[in-house]
């Protein structure tokens, strides 16, 4: 499984992404997320009736993130506060926690696997409608996203984050 640095050169061991199909993950959902026909499907395919106010909606919810992220970078922060347990049974210290990132009342959600405080493996995104993740297709398929890489994570042996800057090293 290839897993990068996604800020390697601005701020690095800090954020990684699986390559999934050829992209980082990260990549990949913002990608999705500033596409005008990728979310006008999705509206359509969700029967979200006003499309309009809904990619209005995730396009300032995207800013929001990006902003979060370049200020992060820039100010070399802490990013813990963004990613939050993906459920009660995920304490914040738990090795390999699943997590989830949003922002307040946000529909956006970025999923990652937190490997040690400050540093986070990103697998995916979604457009969350629903109240769990088993009760749409798209949050479903992310929560195994997480569950792949941390059964690959657990194989591996990577539990923090020296072993993962090797990994990384290694692939490259």
């Amino acid at each position: 499984m290839k897993i990068i640095d996604i800020f390697a050169n601005e701020f690095p061991g800090h954020l990684y992404a699986v390559v999934w199909d050829e992209i980082n993950s990260f990549d990949s959902v913002m990608n999705n997320w500033t596409s005008v026909s990728f979310l006008r499907g999705f509206a359509k395919d969700n029967k979200i009736l006003d499309i309009y106010a809904f990619i209005q909606k995730i396009t300032k919810e995207v800013a929001s993130i990006d902003d979060l992220f370049i200020r992060y970078i820039k100010d070399k922060g802490n990013i813990d506060h963004y990613f939050r347990p993906l459920s009660n049974s995920e304490y914040l210290d738990k090795v390999l926690s699943l997590q989830k990132g949003k922002i307040k009342t946000q529909m956006l959600r970025i999923y990652a696997i937190k490997i040690e405080s400050n540093c986070y493996i990103i697998t995916g995104g979604a457009i969350k409608l629903t109240r769990t993740m088993q009760e749409h297709r798209d949050t479903l398929i992310e929560l195994q996203k997480l569950n792949k890489l941390k059964n690959f994570l657990i194989y591996e042996g990577i539990l923090d984050k020296d072993s993962i800057e090797e990994y990384v090293l290694d692939i490259d």
